[in-house]
């Protein structure tokens, strides 16, 4: 009796403290995310001059998720959809000026992420109803979500995955990676490449 007296108090502060963690969803302009960003910006995700207090508050987050809007740029079109989930291994936030599309980007949080090919990512549609709202809006692109939102989008994204055996036939490599533990820790993976570099899962 007085076992289960203490899990529950147990499961009750564990419960407690992972509400408490912030989760977001990081909003990134298409087609960023199909041209490998973050992982071609030496892994670092970029916050506008002015949006110091986003970018802080997405440094102290648990753990977020990358969405790829649906912009259209070169010819080609975002996908509007999730595409990676991470996170942050910055200490502090790193401030170096950087100019793209005439648009100054003053703050850099530095992550780790876990992504798979873009066929697989999860849609908007799907987005919205685990949200339960249809705005993908927020200042700095930073939209907050429930741990228990964010777990379910992650699991959608690796279930996506997990339903393709086949994936060796358009990615040798990651085929490759996924099966082979040791391969997957000693290549360079390319920016469509299952990335696993996490010593605990999020």
């Amino acid at each position: 009796m007085v076992e289960k007296i203490l899990d529950k108090r147990y499961n009750s502060i564990i419960n407690l403290n992972k509400s408490m963690k912030k989760y977001y969803i990081k909003t990134i302009w298409g087609p960023a995310g199909q041209e490998g960003y973050p992982e071609n910006n030496n892994n670092e995700i970029e916050f506008a001059d002015g949006q110091k207090s986003r970018a802080e508050a997405f440094l102290g987050c648990a753990g977020f998720l990358l969405y790829e809007t649906g912009h259209r740029e070169n010819g080609v079109t975002g996908t509007k959809a999730i595409y990676a989930y991470g996170r942050i291994i910055s200490e502090k936030l790193l401030t170096k000026k950087k100019i793209s599309n005439s648009k100054v980007f003053l703050y850099h949080v530095k992550v780790e992420l876990k992504r798979i090919g873009p066929e697989l990512w999860v849609p908007l549609k799907t987005v919205r109803k685990i949200r339960r709202k249809k705005n993908m809006q927020a200042k700095g692109g930073l939209i907050k979500v429930s741990a228990q939102q964010f777990e379910r989008l992650k699991k959608e994204l690796n279930k996506t995955y997990a339903k393709t055996p086949s994936l060796s036939r358009h990615y040798p490599e990651k085929g490759a990676l996924a099966n082979n533990s040791k391969r997957k820790m000693a290549l360079r993976p390319n920016p469509w490449t299952l990335l696993d570099l996490f010593k605990e899962e999020i």
